[in-house]
């Protein structure tokens, strides 16, 4: 009680290692008021080695007992792409895509950090270059009708890299994608990521 009490003064993107000390507290005291945080810490956060260590220990019992079952999957898909098994990460990705009412919809109104990860999906789970470049500029286009840069430079960066790898008749389409990304970049990191491209 004394650790959650102390910790909870943190956000959960302070630091991972006290994240994972909080969350350890929660578990040992069966806390499921928490599982909002869990799912904060997962899918809103860089995952690190304090994530992997935690799922490892408790994704088939507290993990999957606090969380929604659409959670657990992005949060299964997260730790895939970590693990840099872009092939297994594809698979659940597909699965989850495949229940969409909208698929480009969904795809705009993710977190950035999910669409940075079905970014490198996109790119390195399978080869449909060209068909995950067009669900990306779809994609982009409604994130760009709802105002949201930071989702309008992912969509127009994984495009443009989709595009560079499906076939040289597409190295326009992926020049225009970068230049777009650009455009669109929050940061100067992002720029410069876009312009190396």
């Amino acid at each position: 009680d004394k650790i959650i009490s102390i910790t909870s003064k943190y956000p959960c993107d302070y630091n991972s290692e006290l994240t994972k000390l909080k969350l350890n507290a929660v578990v040992n005291k069966q806390r499921k008021d928490f599982a909002g945080e869990i799912e904060d810490w997962f899918l809103h956060q860089p995952i690190t080695k304090h994530h992997q260590s935690f799922y490892n220990e408790y994704f088939d019992t507290f993990i999957n007992q606090s969380l929604s079952s659409e959670t657990l999957r992005f949060i299964k898909l997260r730790m895939t792409v970590y693990n840099a098994d872009y092939i297994q990460a594809y698979k659940i990705l597909s699965s989850m895509m495949s229940i969409q009412i909208n698929l480009e919809e969904w795809l705009a109104n993710l977190s950035p950090i999910l669409l940075s990860d079905i970014g490198k999906i996109f790119l390195y789970g399978n080869t449909n270059y060209l068909y995950n470049a067009k669900i990306c500029d779809t994609a982009k286009n409604i994130a760009k009708e709802n105002g949201n840069n930071l989702n309008q430079f992912y969509l127009n960066f994984y495009s443009g890299r989709l595009y560079d790898k499906s076939t040289s008749a597409n190295i326009e389409n992926a020049l225009e994608r970068f230049e777009n990304a650009i455009l669109c970049a929050t940061d100067a990191q992002k720029k410069d990521n876009a312009l190396w491209y």
